[in-house]
């Protein structure tokens, strides 16, 4: 993880963001889907906020394996929609959209050397890393 004053509040929060999204692509609809593509938009969005949460938090170097674990979530998603019988079904296309998402959010936070979490605890949280030992990654 990324030297990270406030690091288990941003996890926890990171935790109930996956959760959110696990809860509205699993419960049954709560609204008409009027715009078309709006389910696929809606897949897109949640796991860009996703990755982008997780980029923020985890080093460059695991952003690969985090955009592997996100998308092997949204697969999960579609095979859980399938099984269950809530009004869902599964689509392929949603989890197309699901790794287009990570994919975008990944390219994103590639290019910083510091997360938008780090900028965001010394700039407006005036709070500094905590202190990183010589062992630490």
């Amino acid at each position: 993880m990324r030297p990270l004053h406030y690091r288990f509040f941003w996890l926890a929060l990171g935790v109930v963001l996956l959760a959110l999204v696990l809860y509205f692509t699993l419960s049954a609809p709560a609204f008409e889907r009027d715009l078309p593509g709006g389910d696929k938009l809606a897949h897109g969005v949640g796991f860009f906020v996703l990755m982008f949460w997780y980029a923020a938090l985890f080093q460059r170097r695991y952003y690969l394996w985090l955009g592997l674990f996100l998308l092997a979530v949204g697969g999960m998603i579609e095979l859980a929609q399938g099984w269950m019988a809530l009004g869902r079904r599964p689509e392929w296309n949603d989890f197309w959209a699901d790794g287009a998402g990570i994919i975008v959010a990944g390219l994103l936070s590639i290019g910083y050397q510091r997360s938008w979490l780090e900028w965001l605890e010394q700039r407006v949280l005036k709070r500094a890393a905590p202190h990183q030992s010589a062992e630490s990654p």
